[in-house]
């Protein structure tokens, strides 16, 4: 009899289906290898532990949706990608109501940011408050210092400049703090004024720490002296940079930063498109002088 039920457990488990894991996944459909078509995942959050890839785009999620997004962002320890593109979520309801977004990316530090490789969230809608942006910020850094794995990190979160002018310089401070830590990332990019306020040295600080980048991308942000300045010397001295945009970003003369790029030869893409870049001549030159060479063929 002892040995039946000592038996017995094993003999169920293995009577049970095997169960699949899926390396590609997105939160509302799951391809099946073993059957032709799609068929909808939305259920609860067992099964979904040991995905890899978690994906939305172009989606707006109701709470039951949004509560499996929490569950799947706490509970699956080994997700390597999280994608939210262009998704509205519902407000999480409860004593201090809040963004979807902020509840997502608080449930992700607490358990799936071990594994993650790449962190995407761009324009997830509704934006948060002032107090909201602050919490959203303390969340993020917590997720960046656990993903010791992280290569690729895009954050486009304003809603543009009308909300910034009120915000406080040290609001996603958080975030930059965290960046000084990581060692394997290789894609970086922060939109829509992540960089408001934000010092030179705050920036440098962050930059110099990340020597693998390849690409950074500073688009729709607010750089002026002091940050451009960061911005040049960690382009003269990175080996591994290859693409840069500054889209709208330079409220100031971006000099420092053409000069450092011309001189940084693995540099393949500069993207400086709606700046203000104007050559201010020389009125102190002798007008005897014979003319400055031509400049050197572009690369």
């Amino acid at each position: 009899v002892i040995f039946s039920l000592l038996l017995f457990p094993l003999l169920l488990k293995g009577l049970q289906a095997p169960r699949r894991v899926y390396r590609h996944m997105t939160i509302f459909h799951q391809h099946d290898p073993d059957v032709d078509g799609e068929w909808n995942v939305w259920g609860t959050v067992e099964g979904k532990v040991e995905q890899k890839y978690l994906s939305l785009e172009s989606q707006a999620l109701d709470s039951l949706q949004l509560d499996l997004l929490v569950g799947v962002a706490r509970e699956c320890s080994t997700l390597e990608t999280l994608c939210l593109k262009n998704v509205k979520l519902p407000q999480v309801n409860g004593a201090q109501p809040q963004p979807g977004l902020i509840a997502v990316v608080q449930a992700l530090a607490q358990g799936g940011a071990w594994a993650l490789r790449s962190l995407i969230l761009d324009d997830v809608l509704p934006y948060p408050s002032e107090e909201g942006r602050l919490c959203l910020s303390q969340a993020l850094g917590a997720v960046i210092r656990r993903a010791a794995r992280l290569e690729t990190l895009t954050l486009h979160l304003e809603a543009g400049f009308e909300a910034l002018v009120h915000q406080p310089a040290d609001h996603y401070m958080p975030i930059f703090e965290a960046l000084e830590s990581t060692v394997a990332l290789r894609e970086l990019s922060l939109h829509s004024g992540i960089m408001w306020r934000l010092g030179g040295d705050e920036l440098q600080r962050c930059l110099l720490s990340n020597h693998s980048l390849t690409l950074l991308d500073l688009s729709h942000n607010f750089l002026m002296g002091d940050g451009i300045e960061a911005l040049a010397a960690y382009i003269r001295s990175s080996t591994n940079i290859q693409t840069l945009r500054v889209d709208s970003a330079l409220w100031d003369a971006p000099r420092p930063l053409l000069e450092s790029a011309r001189d940084n030869h693995g540099l393949r893409t500069l993207d400086l498109s709606n700046n203000q870049l104007l050559v201010v001549p020389n009125t102190d030159q002798d007008p005897t002088a014979p003319p400055p060479p031509p400049p050197p063929p572009p690369r």
